[in-house]
């Protein structure tokens, strides 16, 4: 940091090979913004001192705008939890944040990535999509996973992430089913505590099991048009599929490979039935755009959305061909 320029952390692990360091570079220029993106690499065991030490700097220091937080999501609200000011109803519901924001010396906390995945879905699909009964198999019951099942469950656009009171509610209409499958059970139960105030009129249903060949059982019995998610990391993070070589996607089924780099063979997949069923198949690029924008409108206090999303997106996607960060997104 130099001449006193405020900044935005970046919490992560290895943040200085993550993609959006040039691509934020180029935000704030176009946003014509003096601020500077700090990464702060934490290891994935950080002590609970390490994160009160961090939001403890971050109230302190007032060129200190905020934060966005890829990795510790959960560990910065465990470990320091008295230390934010407020939570908004999903942090608090959740235990996490992927936002933090300092106002006035004071941190207060968003879990975002929930409104991040509802904006993804809603280029996806079409607006009546669920009235057709489709399912919802989401491989994958981790952060990203139940932040794609909190977007489908809740009504996100009821519920005022800067209010107090502002409690998520069911939504009025989902997929007819919601299909989580992870290998750990206290994943499962974690997500399904969470989603059983809100899950309305969807059934839900929770698999524990790592075989390729479950998973594809489960693609058999999917309705036309259902939306399958790989939420697991293998292709990126892990190598491999959570699916087999012989899975078969249901017919006209939304496909929607969280990993927008890495071997990717689910998305490999997807791709070669996707003329012969009439799949719709996304990676995570837009995810991971959505998660950032909205992060930072929130750090920021700026509204990051429509016009101006594009105009952002445009300029990631310049970045992006010229360069490949090999760090975390």
């Amino acid at each position: 940091m130099s001449g006193g320029r405020r900044t935005v952390r970046f919490v992560g692990v290895t943040t200085g090979a993550s993609s959006i360091v040039p691509i934020f570079a180029r935000w704030v220029e176009a946003l014509d913004l003096d601020v500077d993106l700090v990464g702060v690499d934490l290891p994935l065991d950080a002590s609970a001192e390490r994160y009160r030490e961090l939001l403890v700097r971050m109230r302190r220091d007032p060129a200190i705008l905020g934060a966005v937080v890829t990795s510790h999501k959960l560990g910065l609200v465990g470990a320091g939890r008295d230390l934010f000011a407020r939570l908004d109803p999903l942090a608090a519901r959740c235990g996490e944040v992927n936002a933090i924001a300092v106002r006035a010396g004071e941190l207060i906390g968003y879990a975002l990535d929930p409104v991040a995945a509802s904006r993804t879905l809603a280029e996806m699909l079409a607006p009546d999509h669920w009235r057709r009964g489709a399912d919802v198999v989401c491989l994958g019951a981790g952060g990203t996973g139940t932040a794609i099942a909190l977007s489908l469950c809740c009504d996100l656009d009821a519920c005022d992430l800067d209010a107090a009171d502002g409690e998520p509610r069911p939504r009025a209409s989902g997929p007819r089913r919601f299909i989580a499958v992870d290998t750990s059970a206290d994943r499962l139960a974690a997500l399904q505590r969470l989603l059983d105030p809100l899950r309305g009129g969807t059934t839900t249903e929770y698999h524990r099991h790592a075989a390729p060949e479950e998973n594809d059982r489960l693609l058999r019995r999917l309705p036309p048009g259902s939306l399958v998610v790989n939420a697991t990391g293998m292709g990126k993070d892990r190598p491999g599929s959570p699916l087999g070589e012989a899975a078969v996607f249901p017919a006209e089924a939304v496909v929607w490979e969280l990993n927008y780099r890495g071997s990717r063979p689910f998305l490999a997949l997807a791709r070669a039935q996707e003329l012969d069923g009439r799949l719709a198949v996304h990676d995570g690029w837009r995810y991971f755009l959505h998660g950032w924008t909205t992060a930072l409108g929130a750090v920021l206090e700026r509204d990051l959305t429509g016009a101006t999303f594009e105009r952002l997106s445009r300029i990631a996607e310049e970045v992006r061909t010229r360069t490949a960060g090999d760090g975390e997104s």
